[in-house]
């Protein structure tokens, strides 16, 4: 059964969540210093103004483009997550 969670009650042993995200801040795509990775980092925060980065790479930043708007809201579920989430300031 899917849970609803905030960002910070995520694991990657959860396989079935949704989280509410808002949108704070989305820079543009750029590549890594030896310019092996394309990338585009995007900051989101949840209903309890808990902030975490998705970073997207490759050809998901294309697809992606239109999907993350400044400011809008939306319901994210059951992306990958990993060991390094780590909860913004």
């Amino acid at each position: 059964m899917e849970q609803r969670l905030t960002v910070d009650a995520i694991t990657p042993q959860i396989t079935e969540w949704t989280c509410k995200i808002k949108v704070i801040d989305k820079f543009r795509p750029r590549e890594s210093k030896d310019q092996a990775v394309h990338f585009q980092t995007i900051i989101v925060q949840d209903e309890n103004e808990e902030q975490v980065c998705i970073v997207l790479y490759g050809d998901d930043i294309g697809r992606c483009h239109k999907l993350f708007e400044l400011f809008d809201t939306y319901l994210i579920s059951t992306a990958k997550s990993n060991n390094n989430i780590q909860v913004l300031d």
